[in-house]
């Protein structure tokens, strides 16, 4: 029985493909193109990871300004690293107004720039009460 209106006019070669030539094309193409399809989530990736860490800095010497401000003798130190994660260098004035300045090397995580490290800095200032 022959439906109206189709016809089967491709048809394959021997060995099942379109064309004999072209058996291996998708698998060259996959193995040229994935190395660079790596290193651009790697970078994607590192750009989030910079990115968290900057925010998780900003928000440590925000804490640690608000708890110098209510109380003269805090760690400014011990409270950035301890609500940033990092390991930062902090530096505190504490006078009328408190001002905590962190900053922290984040590794790179790409291949070949492993040995460069970006730097995130933070500031923050209160009002000592």
């Amino acid at each position: 029985m022959r439906w109206r209106g189709w016809s089967h006019t491709h048809r394959c070669s021997e060995s099942g493909n379109e064309s004999g030539n072209e058996s291996g094309q998708a698998t060259v193409e996959l193995a040229l193109t994935l190395p660079f399809i790596a290193l651009l989530m790697l970078a994607v990736i590192q750009v989030v990871l910079i990115g968290r860490s900057q925010l998780a800095l900003q928000s440590g010497v925000r804490e640690a300004a608000r708890a110098c401000a209510v109380n003269s003798g805090c760690d400014a130190a011990g409270i950035v690293s301890a609500t940033s994660g990092l390991n930062a260098n902090v530096s505190s004035s504490i006078g009328g107004d408190v001002t905590i300045i962190a900053d922290a090397m984040v590794p790179i995580i790409i291949p070949g720039l492993s040995q460069l490290d970006v730097t995130v800095d933070a500031q923050a200032v209160m009002r000592a009460e």
